[in-house]
């Protein structure tokens, strides 16, 4: 038969600058089955870790949230009285916890238009509208300048059960790898995340696993070169279509229009059905 157990009162903390552990008693409830073979210390250490791991994973405190580290059973007397000391801290052991990881620092784009301030020089228009919003144009072609943007990458580290990292589920994940999200993913929009790879490791009893993104933003209602871009997704791209005009005797290449494109082949793809995870 399956036992119970209660909370007995009192506890032990420890408290200190790098952790935090508390240690909270249990005992059995039930009456221990009388058997003519058999161990008691065995049914009731395997009734107990069972019955902690299933009602008392956890502890909440005024510290935060804190996971059960190691399980004690004492035998105070042969067959009716038994101790459980359930012994909790700020680690989570159990399969499905997970850490998130971001890097803010930033990264740069290639830029080849902009919005014109002001020229200067003798021969500068007077007005700015006159002026191409092309950076650094040669023998008719912008080059362009490398610019500081926001560059967002997100690692999740998380434990998953034995035997979750299969062969299948391997090459299901491994297929994501630099197409989009087609769904919310991590709480960011479809088109946001691009998948950059796993990295995996499995023992008999567990299996561990990082996965690596990097996050471009969608935007909406930004102005390049003076024209008002209505709308781009995060890992679409942005880019002139020039026009040539002749003034002065000379042929001046400014931007017609803008032009959103994406990769050939690289279509959203659903994320979170395909992980098992981080949908939202």
């Amino acid at each position: 038969m399956a036992l119970s157990f209660e909370l007995v009162t009192g506890s032990d903390v420890t408290l200190s600058r790098g952790d935090l552990h508390v240690q909270r008693k249990f005992r059995a409830t039930d009456t221990i089955p009388q058997t003519d073979s058999g161990d008691y210390f065995d049914l009731i250490s395997d009734a107990a870790i069972a019955w902690i791991r299933v009602n008392a994973p956890y502890y909440q405190t005024p510290y935060g949230l804190l996971h059960w580290q190691s399980i004690q059973v004492l035998e105070r007397f042969y067959a009716l009285n038994y101790e459980i000391n359930v012994t909790y801290g700020p680690q989570n052991h159990q399969a499905g916890a997970y850490t998130i990881s971001v890097d803010g620092t930033g990264g740069t784009a290639h830029v080849t238009s902009g919005t014109v301030v002001s020229a200067w020089g003798p021969n500068a228009p007077t007005d700015a509208a006159d002026v191409s919003p092309l950076i650094g144009v040669v023998n008719g072609e912008p080059t362009g300048v490398d610019i500081p943007v926001e560059k967002v990458m997100v690692s999740v580290q998380f434990r998953h059960p034995g035997g979750f990292l299969s062969a299948y589920y391997v090459k299901s994940i491994a297929a994501l790898v630099g197409y989009p999200n087609a769904d919310y993913f991590l709480s960011y929009e479809p088109g946001e995340v691009m998948f950059l790879g796993p990295r995996f490791t499995q023992t008999s009893c567990e299996a561990s696993a990082q996965y690596d993104f990097a996050i471009s933003r969608n935007r909406a209602n930004f102005i390049v070169g003076g024209i008002t871009i209505g709308a781009k997704t995060g890992w679409d791209v942005l880019h002139p279509v020039l026009k040539y005009e002749e003034k002065d005797d000379k042929v001046i290449p400014t931007v017609d229009y803008y032009v959103v494109s994406r990769p050939a082949g690289r279509g959203w793809v659903p994320y979170a059905s395909v992980f098992g995870w981080g949908g939202t």
